[in-house]
């Protein structure tokens, strides 16, 4: 459990820019477990620093103000910390998901609020996200089915960010896509499965971006 602790400080301190705030509070809760878990499965963390790495730089692209910089950044790295809930032979099933299994996948977002509540260095934005990451402009996400002008605008950058990592990343279930390839799919979803002007500014952002830098895990 030590190990787990001081690994996780110096993790946090160097990825969030040595926000102290944060990782003390992390450090004196008395519950790790869903840390612990989080920890444990090195995918779900490369991703998590991916999208929140990806989210930083697009929150730079758009010059969102500090404090909403700052929000991202927590709120992207624990989005998905309710998947450690979730039973990992379903997480990581080779083949397609039956109706069920993806019914038990589409608890991770309430479950990752649950967690993060734990902690006192939340705030509504980061719980926004934590909670809306799968949500849609055209009704159509979960948990709640909120549409374009319900969602959290921070919600609605790591969304996006989230489904392109998770298209250009290798799955046992599924190859990696190409850059080119992701960004049109985004492209053909705009206006249904993403915002239309923020997933516009996505894409021009993205043909000036050194993906490099996403994809060099703790680079």
């Amino acid at each position: 459990m030590c190990w787990i602790v001081s690994n996780y400080v110096g993790f946090v301190k160097d990825l969030l820019k040595g926000e102290v705030f944060m990782y003390t509070s992390i450090e004196k809760s008395k519950d790790f477990a869903e840390l612990t878990n989080f920890l444990r499965d090195f995918q779900l963390i490369e991703h998590s620093v991916n999208v929140m790495k990806l989210a930083c730089h697009f929150a730079e692209y758009l010059q969102l103000s500090e404090k909403e910089k700052q929000s991202l950044r927590v709120g992207a790295y624990v989005h998905d910390i309710g998947k450690t809930k979730i039973d990992t032979n379903i997480l990581n099933k080779p083949g397609k998901l039956t109706e069920a299994e993806f019914e038990e996948v589409k608890k991770h977002p309430l479950e990752g609020l649950f967690i993060i509540r734990k902690f006192n260095f939340i705030n509504k934005d980061m719980w926004d996200i934590a909670i809306q990451h799968h949500e849609r402009p055209d009704g159509k996400g979960y948990p709640f089915g909120l549409r374009d002008e319900e969602i959290n605008p921070l919600a609605k950058i790591v969304q996006i960010c989230d489904v392109y990592d998770a298209l250009v990343s290798k799955r046992c279930y599924k190859k990696e896509l190409k850059k080119e390839d992701a960004i049109l799919m985004i492209k053909d979803s705009l206006g249904t499965q993403f915002n239309k002007r923020l997933g516009t500014d996505f894409i021009t952002f993205m043909k000036e971006y050194d993906l490099s830098q996403v994809n060099k895990f703790l680079s």
